[in-house]
């Protein structure tokens, strides 16, 4: 088996300061319907494996710090990486700590990474459909100590829209002080480097996008 964790490059103008990569599903330890580069531990996953997959993945991105894996509960809320005593419970991070790590895990959901132009801070975004209604891309931009107008973003895949689902988003009314706990069905792993729809399994979650400062 091929333990070297496959992540793909981001293609976007930000600073030489800040780096960027893509997780895939290939280059991990993990077994069955979880291989093989598996990194949510909230999956039914062995978590010797998910810890060997994510030191793995820190270890080939080298990575001055374990990335700082959140609990995701589409939510619209943002959570500051440099403040220790935050909760890990949130569906964004930012951070301005030089090799402070921006993660968020996807499965058909967008991920959004930013970014300012000088490189002084990154975010991480886990857009499904509850955080963008409650706004939560706008959210991240507005704590940039930057305007929005010089900030860098990039788009990951994400699963292909339905012709109504604008329209449906746009009336649902969620409860954004709520989070609600995905269940393992709604978080498969994503597949490849595209915009179409995604690659599904019944329970792992691994594609992850992350940032950081040099």
């Amino acid at each position: 088996m091929n333990a070297t964790p496959r992540c793909l490059a981001i293609d976007w103008p930000a600073p030489a300061t800040v780096r960027a990569a893509f997780s895939t599903r290939q280059g991990g330890v993990s077994q069955g319907a979880y291989a093989s580069l598996n990194l949510g531990s909230h999956v039914g996953d062995e978590p010797a494996a998910v810890a060997a997959n994510r030191a793995a993945l820190a270890a080939h991105l080298g990575l001055a710090e374990a990335p700082c894996w959140l609990e995701q509960v589409h939510s619209d809320i943002l959570l500051d990486l440099d403040d220790p005593a935050a909760a890990r419970r949130g569906d964004a991070a930012i951070t301005r700590g030089v090799g402070r790590v921006a993660a968020v895990m996807v499965a058909d959901c967008l991920p959004v990474l930013l970014c300012d132009a000088a490189g002084r801070q990154v975010a991480a975004v886990h857009a499904g459909w509850r955080g963008l209604a409650c706004e939560l891309i706008a959210k991240t931009v507005a704590r940039f100590d930057a305007p929005a107008a010089v900030l860098h973003a990039w788009l990951g895949p994400a699963i292909g829209a339905a012709p109504a689902a604008g329209t449906w988003i746009s009336r649902a009314s969620p409860n954004c002080n709520s989070p609600r706990s995905a269940s393992p069905a709604s978080l498969p792993a994503a597949s490849a480097y595209t915009m179409m729809p995604a690659t599904t399994s019944p329970t792992a979650a691994t594609a992850t996008p992350v940032a950081w400062r040099r």
